[in-house]
């Protein structure tokens, strides 16, 4: 199964990342394609819909990786939303969790994104 990347514009600020299929070394492209044009908007906050894919490899996971740089050098930062067990496993085993805010449903990110857009504001 091949992957299919979608971006969506939540906020000015952030930028939804719904994958769906496998995320491999012959697939990784598309992705980074994707992610090169969110590093030249302004965004400083990507979350990452995992709910469906079935599959990560290391080379997803550096892209991951380096988009997570890049937000933090914005002050901001890469998250990841619903992942499958088996995608949730290879994140743990690479201690992505660490790296990066992990959230199971979409209110859950809601009100995060709530927040930092109220600290945003009030200029905190």
């Amino acid at each position: 199964m091949a992957l299919r990347v979608r971006v969506v514009e939540g906020r000015s600020f952030s930028r939804t990342v719904f994958l769906e299929g496998r995320l491999t070394n012959d697939t990784v492209a598309e992705l980074d394609e994707a992610l090169a044009r969110i590093v030249a908007s302004p965004a400083r906050v990507v979350v990452f819909d995992l709910a469906d894919l079935d599959y990560v490899s290391s080379a997803g996971l550096r892209s991951f990786f380096r988009i997570q740089k890049v937000m933090t050098q914005r002050a901001g930062r890469a998250m990841l939303l619903s992942p499958k067990p088996q995608v949730q496993k290879v994140l743990e085993i690479a201690n992505a969790t660490d790296l990066t805010a992990l959230f199971t449903t979409a209110g859950e990110l809601d009100q995060y994104l709530d927040e930092v857009q109220r600290r945003i504001v009030e200029g905190e």
